[in-house]
Formats: structure tokens, sequence, C-alpha cells
């Protein structure tokens, strides 16, 4: 059984940084940001109109790519965002969230959620699309409502990337020594 360890955060806070770094360290595959690549192969992402299809289609796209990778991975699976990322950015850009996308991004399971200190300095993508400011700081509040609902455990990494890394190794390390918990029908238990 994969057990799936989910780097969660606002926009530019090194999610994708500290996901690839961990995948090395723990050497475990991971499931890349299918988000990032959407808005990358834009021609100009800054002029783009949005739609709710967009959204359903990247948080599709994000829980497909993990799913098959938990089909072959194990026993871990660093997943960089998950659906629940694409709801927030879809409230972000659209200033709703699809209920459907927002329920299927709720129902899915992990055993560790890594949140990103909003704190962390601010980097700009190459889509042009994300800003440092305020913005940042309501979707941190959101992550934290969304993971108060979880029965997942979750651990914010701040501090410089070595740190977040340990922290975060850390966190995994920890899981493992007092065991994960044991999953029946896609429910915690134990």
């Amino acid at each position: 059984m994969v057990r799936r360890v989910c780097v969660i955060g606002a926009e530019s806070t090194g999610k994708t940084t500290l996901a690839a770094a961990l995948s090395r360290e723990l050497d475990a595959p991971m499931v890349h940001e299918f988000g990032r690549h959407y808005s990358e192969a834009m021609p100009d992402a800054t002029r783009y109109r949005w739609t709710d299809d967009d959204f359903r289609a990247i948080a599709g796209a994000q829980d497909r790519f993990e799913d098959d990778a938990a089909r072959w991975a194990g026993p871990l699976l660093i997943c960089d965002t998950n659906s629940f990322v694409t709801v927030v950015f879809q409230e972000a850009y659209l200033g709703r969230s699809s209920p459907e996308i927002d329920a299927a991004a709720r129902s899915r399971h992990y055993d560790l959620f890594l949140l990103c200190d909003p704190e962390t300095p601010f980097a700009p993508d190459v889509t042009g699309l994300r800003r440092d400011g305020g913005q940042r700081q309501w979707m941190h509040e959101r992550y934290v409502d969304y993971l108060a609902d979880q029965a997942t455990p979750h651990v914010l990494v701040a501090g410089d990337p070595a740190r977040r890394l340990r922290v975060a190794t850390g966190a995994v390390a920890q899981r493992n020594a007092h065991g994960w918990p044991a999953r029946h029908n896609g429910a915690l238990s134990g």
C-alpha cells in the first residue's frame, strides 16, 4: 500500500522545490503539479480567460496522474499539490469554486500533508500569473481550514530550503516510526 505525502500551500511558497527535494532525499517518486504545466503551455497566460472547465480539467488530470503513479509507486509517493489546490486557484481566479471539484478533492486520501509557510520569500513563476501580497495569506488560510477538516496529520514547513527539507523528512520519519494509520475502504482508522 502506497503512502501519499502531499505538499500544499499558497502560490510561490516553494511547494515544487520542497516536493522535488523530498522525492530525491527519500528516493520516492513524485507526482508533479499539473496546473503548472497547464498554465505554462499557454501562449500568454496573463491574458487568458479562465473557465470552470479549465479547473475541472486540471483537477481531473492531477487526480488521474496521482492515482496512476500510486499503482506502481511504493511504499511512498510525494504529491506536489493536490486537486484541492486547484479549488483554491479557481476561487482566486474566478471568485468561486465548483462544488463538484471541491467535493471530489475533499474525498481523496493522503497520509501526511506538508503545508508550506506563506512567509517563504516570493519567487515569481514564468507565466506572470502569481503575485506577492495578500492573496498568499488568504490562500494559506484556505489550506489551514481544509486541513482542519481532514483526519490526516499535517506539518507546517518554514524557513530556508534546508530547514524545510529537514522538517519534511522528519515528519515522514515520525510517521514511519509511529506507524501509518491503517485504511479500510478509504477511511482512516487505528
